[in-house]
């Protein structure tokens, strides 16, 4: 079943050619293909061994970037001892360095929001750090990475947009929180409720955008927020959030305490337009860690 499931995505995925790393055209892709729960790489369809599968730890998928950019015909280097990486593509550097937590390529590096394993000769890195690199079937398992005329453009680009965000660390029971490391003192502490951490709306807002304006209606229990490009309001009364006067739906309740609004950090990645995928959940540490370019 997953055969077939195989060949149609990579269907709409590639084109002919008339041999491997020959485009038959400037816009033809290789694509690389595996399985998050077994060996092996599928090349436009074709199954290859290999000697590495990908990680999965909690809801964390691990790539082998090594085993992919073999496989893609890049020279590549991993060494568990010195926690680097590097795989030439067409005479500029990709590499990543896990002593001082960086990835890059030519001009530009960024901060990974998980840091990356060392196994071995296998060079191991989140899917979350890989967006707009790689791509992730989470239906039915698959990473895969194409490879065409225009690869060093979407490394670029992956790495000009990872760039341009900034991490950001919430530690549960703690009244801050960490911008690239350097701590943001709230107003309030940070909690879990029913599961899903609480952050303080006004401490959070005013971290990101210091010029937001927030007015509070006491009549009607209602903030509203403008917030760069957006107008914010949360009913606290019904329980609703609008951006632009559109619902959104709440997993977890507004909260009110010391006068202070509460939303799970979730439903204010989906206010904000984060995608779950920017989001990291350390469970041993209770501690959020969050990429945002807002």
């Amino acid at each position: 079943m997953k055969v077939c499931i195989i060949c149609i995505i990579l269907s709409s995925l590639i084109f002919s050619v008339s041999a491997f790393g020959q485009y038959s055209n400037p816009e033809y892709q290789i694509t690389y293909l595996m399985d998050i729960n077994q060996k092996g790489i599928y090349i436009n369809g074709t199954p290859s061994q290999t000697d590495a599968a990908c990680i999965k730890e909690n809801d964390i998928v691990f790539v082998p970037i090594r085993t992919f950019f073999s496989a893609a015909g890049f020279s590549t280097f991993s060494d568990d001892e010195t926690q680097k990486f590097k795989s030439d593509i067409e005479g500029t550097l990709f590499y990543v360095d896990g002593v001082n937590n960086q990835i890059g390529f030519g001009d530009f590096k960024y901060t990974p929001l998980i840091p990356p394993q060392f196994i071995g000769e296998e060079c191991y890195v989140s899917f979350q750090d890989l967006l707009g690199l790689m791509e992730y079937d989470s239906v039915n398992g698959f990473i895969y990475m194409s490879v065409g005329s225009d690869f060093i453009e979407k490394i670029e680009n992956h790495c000009k947009e990872m760039q341009k965000g900034e991490i950001y660390i919430f530690p549960v029971n703690e009244s801050i929180v960490y911008r690239n490391s350097k701590p943001i003192s709230f107003n309030e502490k940070i909690h879990i409720q029913n599961g899903y951490m609480m952050i303080p709306l006004r401490d959070t807002i005013q971290t990101l955008n210091p010029n937001a304006e927030i007015q509070w209606n006491e009549e009607k229990k209602m903030a509203q927020i403008q917030f760069n490009d957006k107008t914010l309001t949360f009913d606290t009364v019904n329980q609703k959030v609008y951006v632009n006067k559109y619902e959104l739906h709440l997993k977890q309740n507004i909260e009110t305490q010391n006068n202070h609004l509460f939303i799970s950090l979730r439903d204010f990645a989906n206010i904000v337009g984060l995608s779950d995928y920017l989001i990291y959940w350390d469970a041993e540490r209770k501690t959020a860690y969050v990429r945002m370019a807002i």
